[in-house]
């Protein structure tokens, strides 16, 4: 009963058990205006996102450098800790927007040629793989392009779900580049859904000589897939060397 509990209210599962809390409750989210703490994404681009976050005390706005609206979450349940600890809103925030990303996990990088580079090689499943494509999908750029990794342990379902990452793909990137076990599933859901241009690799190293004369001026490049298929090489290969 001395408690509190912080929960994120957008959340359907966690709302229908919310009258069975005994603990002082804290809310948080972004739908609803009725929350002790909603955040509102007020743009999202290369450059990073732009967030308001309201209370019945305050309105703030803060930048921070990482990209990917989903990220608003997470942003959004670390201010309501801090507010909840006894932290003003806006002290909190003077720090949180220091907060960067672990490498490989969406991490944005100088590339050759003036490009930019989207490094999510840490790992990769089709949620992961299909929220990655929504985030080049949200955001402008020359040409944008998909360096996709093929995705281990699906069993039974890897066919299909590289099919499925494949058409996705299309909706949301100019030129897709399939590596390794499963790249012509990836294709194959990929020229299903568009004419666009397509290429497919065995291996990164493969890949990383292909791109190198590939990659023009202001490129979007999202390079995700499984850590085997080691599509961290082709990051290695295509970023501006200090």
């Amino acid at each position: 009963n001395k408690g509190i509990a912080i929960l994120n209210k957008d959340d359907k599962y966690i709302t229908k058990d919310l009258q069975n809390l005994k603990s002082k409750v804290f809310t948080f989210g972004e739908k609803e205006d009725n929350y002790d703490l909603k955040a509102r994404v007020i743009s999202n681009d290369v450059n990073g996102l732009e967030i308001e976050f309201k209370n019945e005390k305050q309105l703030e706005t803060e930048k921070f450098n990482i990209l990917g609206s989903f990220h608003s979450l997470i942003l959004n349940a670390a201010l309501a800790c801090a507010i909840c600890v006894g932290f003003e809103m806006k002290e909190a925030l003077n720090v949180l927007k220091n907060f960067e990303l672990p490498e490989h996990r969406m991490t944005k990088i100088a590339g050759i040629n003036n490009s930019i580079l989207l490094d999510s090689t840490y790992n990769a499943s089709p949620k992961t793989m299909a929220a990655s494509l929504d985030l080049i999908k949200s955001l402008s750029a020359n040409r944008k392009i998909a360096i996709l990794g093929s995705m281990n342990e699906l069993g039974s379902f890897n066919d299909q779900k590289h099919i499925e990452i494949g058409t996705i793909a299309a909706q949301a990137a100019d030129i897709l580049v399939a590596v390794g076990h499963s790249a012509k599933y990836m294709s194959e859901g990929f020229k299903s859904k568009c004419d666009k241009p397509y290429f497919e690799f065995d291996n990164s190293d493969l890949a990383s000589s292909f791109l190198k004369d590939f990659v023009k001026e202001g490129d979007l490049i999202l390079m995700k897939g499984s850590h085997s298929i080691n599509i961290d090489k082709v990051v290695e290969s295509l970023k501006t060397k200090a």
